[in-house]
């Protein structure tokens, strides 16, 4: 069945509508791309550069809003490509390629970031559940240094969220004190046994997540990489 070219022609987009839609689509770029920075802005408070969460939760945020600065940074370069002689649109597509250079180092630098932030998050979790565990052996130790039924009293009286004690003991203070001793050993064991499996679960998720991270922020990197201006031949 033969085409009539005259019809095809007749369809395709005017110069005027090939300008407005360059303008159509210049301002979803923008938008996408203001939408993908303020998010990573409002992810960086409170600011807190020094301290791993705060890093990692800027690196999350930075990844999450990849995709729509990708695309806005698409729709901005291909607004040009729909109106070569509108120089305010080649301008900011030079500025969108130049930044997506930036950008592309920016998230080839997260893959070792967020390593070294997560790992120091790590350690101070364990750190403070290393301190937990200390303060426990330091209460039994003192408490298995007590001499009598008074001083025992006392002392357990100030712990934090102690237990209400009896007026009278219903055995003699050696046997309570044993009691006690063997109360605190059994707990502060359940807690070190319990928080084993914790920790791995804790590394086993960081590294799956970090693997995750690495190879979303390395493909994002080499789509941003490829809207670099070219250096062979000055377009824009």
């Amino acid at each position: 069945m033969a085409v009539d070219s005259g019809v095809l022609l007749s369809k395709r987009p005017t110069e005027r509508q090939q300008r407005q839609l360059a303008v159509f689509a210049a301002t979803a770029g923008w938008v996408l791309i203001g939408t993908a920075l303020s998010s990573i802005l409002f992810a960086s408070f409170p600011f807190q550069l020094l301290q791993p969460e705060f890093q990692l939760r800027l690196i999350s945020a930075i990844l999450s809003a990849s995709m729509a600065l990708l695309l806005g940074c698409l729709l901005v370069c291909a607004a040009y490509v729909l109106d070569l002689d509108n120089m305010l649109l080649r301008d900011r597509a030079k500025l969108v390629r130049v930044a997506s250079r930036t950008f592309a180092i920016l998230l080839l630098l997260i893959v070792p970031l967020q390593l070294f932030a997560g790992m120091r998050a790590l350690a101070k979790v364990q750190e403070g559940e290393s301190e937990m565990l200390k303060q426990r052996r330091v209460v039994i130790q003192r408490l298995s240094n007590t001499q009598d039924e008074q001083e025992l009293r006392a002392y357990i009286a100030s712990l934090p969220g102690s237990p209400q004690m009896p007026d009278r003991f219903d055995a003699p203070f050696p046997v309570i004190k044993k009691r006690a001793l063997a109360n605190m050993n059994e707990q502060s064991s359940i807690v070190e046994i319990n928080l084993r499996p914790v920790r791995a679960q804790r590394w086993e998720r960081f590294l799956g997540e970090a693997s995750r991270n690495s190879v979303q922020a390395i493909l994002m990197a080499i789509a941003f990489w490829a809207l670099r201006p070219s250096q062979k031949r000055n377009q824009y």
